[in-house]
């Protein structure tokens, strides 16, 4: 009778703490579980707060994630092109397609080119590419993209004046040149 009320008591002291430290896990759980939402949502809101398109890509190249710049500059609604195909929906041109395939070796794209929206506007485009290595050992894209088009009018407009500036210096040298010998 002893051995059983001693085995009765162990038991009872043994079951009280592993109650004791499933709660104690569940509530470090529950607490991690709410961190982990918090990192979540922060990560979200990093990637739809950033001025640029940010693009994930799985090896296919099928569209993963579509932030909000994304939409905003090519007029696309992240529903729509979230499973597409990156190359089609970015309008990627034929030489920066080829390009894809070199990308583990080459570790990053740099490439401008011409952006047709939806609504019929022209746009230039700063695209970069890079390779991204998923937690699960799979790999993909990685694209960043910027509306440059105000960027390029601005850099014409500067070599046009430039250009302006040095024919005006030449036509001030020349009409110099013409006025010293008839003074």
């Amino acid at each position: 009778i002893g051995i059983n009320v001693f085995g009765f008591m162990a038991v009872a002291l043994l079951s009280g703490s592993l109650a004791d430290r499933l709660r104690s896990a569940d509530a470090r759980l529950a607490h991690t579980s709410l961190e982990l939402n918090d990192l979540r949502a922060l990560n979200e809101y990093v990637i739809d707060g950033l001025l640029s398109g940010l693009v994930t890509a799985d090896a296919s190249a099928r569209i993963l994630t579509f932030n909000r710049a994304s939409t905003n500059i090519t007029g696309i609604a992240s529903e729509q092109a979230v499973g597409q195909d990156a190359i089609e929906i970015l309008q990627l041109p034929a030489l920066t397609r080829a390009q894809l395939g070199t990308l583990a070796q080459t570790r990053s794209l740099r490439v401008d080119f011409e952006f047709r929206t939806s609504a019929g506007r022209v746009l230039d485009i700063g695209f970069m590419a890079t390779m991204l290595s998923f937690p699960n050992g799979r790999s993909g894209y990685l694209f960043t993209f910027q509306d440059v088009t105000e960027l390029r009018r601005l850099e014409r407009n500067a070599r046009l004046q430039q250009r302006l500036a040095a024919v005006g210096e030449m036509a001030a040298g020349i009409a110099h040149e013409i006025r010293n010998p008839l003074a």
